[in-house]
């Protein structure tokens, strides 16, 4: 490739925020770039020219990555724009109430009447479309999940 090597290019698209994922196909490789390669992401390495199979079975491979990270994607975009329809106030009280604390710790914790809890719990619930304190945990545990798959890949 004129101008720089696959392992630049890689290197250039992950640095942009480029997730697409990446199969590369060499006929001067080794052992030592494959890895390399692999070890910074690639789906896989192949020495050209590439069995049929093979290179068809990596490229499924690849799309189904890149589905992956899509439906992630989208799921946590989805799971944020939800959280963000909190208020940070809500948020605090969302916390505390999926960790299992009753409305009169919760106010306690945040310097706040049980009443204010109540009314904060209730606009929690609607926003979340959440029925009780175990969905609003799920929902939070989820987002969370959600997170850390984006964040490791």
């Amino acid at each position: 490739m004129p101008g720089m090597t696959g392992l630049e290019l890689q290197h250039r698209m992950r640095g942009l925020g480029n997730d697409l994922p990446i199969v590369f196909l060499s006929a001067h490789g080794d052992i030592r770039m494959a890895v390399q390669a692999v070890q910074e992401g690639a789906v896989d390495f192949l020495v050209k020219p590439p069995q049929t199979d093979e290179l068809l079975a990596v490229l499924r491979r690849a799309c189904s990555i890149h589905a992956e990270r899509r439906r992630l994607d989208s799921e946590l975009l989805a799971s944020e724009n939800v959280w963000s329809s909190l208020t940070s106030a809500e948020q605090d009280t969302a916390e505390l109430i999926a960790k299992g604390l009753t409305n009169r710790e919760t106010a306690s914790v945040l310097g706040i009447s049980e009443e204010t809890v109540r009314s904060r719990r209730s606009s929690i619930l609607a926003k979340l479309e959440a029925v009780n304190a175990v969905e609003i945990a799920d929902f939070l545990h989820e987002r969370n999940t959600l997170r850390e798959k984006i964040t490791w890949r």
